[in-house]
């Protein structure tokens, strides 16, 4: 495993939690300013970890990256 897997994997994550984020600022009628930072740092992460694997990376990468983190952990 690599270290690009752990930062593709920790800025999806990232991502994924923005929604919530998203959805309850709205809800509350507050701005949604933790959902923009994880957003923004999700976002980059995730391209700087694409940028990094050898030969360039794609979309096709992604499902690999997310066994091979979740299988170190359990390991």
């Amino acid at each position: 495993m690599a270290d690009t897997d752990i930062w593709l994997v920790l800025g999806l994550t990232w991502l994924a939690l923005a929604l919530p984020a998203a959805v309850s600022a709205y809800s509350d009628g507050r701005p949604p300013r933790l959902a923009a930072l994880l957003t923004l740092a999700g976002a980059v992460l995730v391209v700087f970890a694409l940028s990094r694997i050898p030969g360039g990376g794609g979309v096709s990468d992604i499902p690999h990256a997310v066994v091979r983190v979740i299988g170190a952990a359990l390991n």
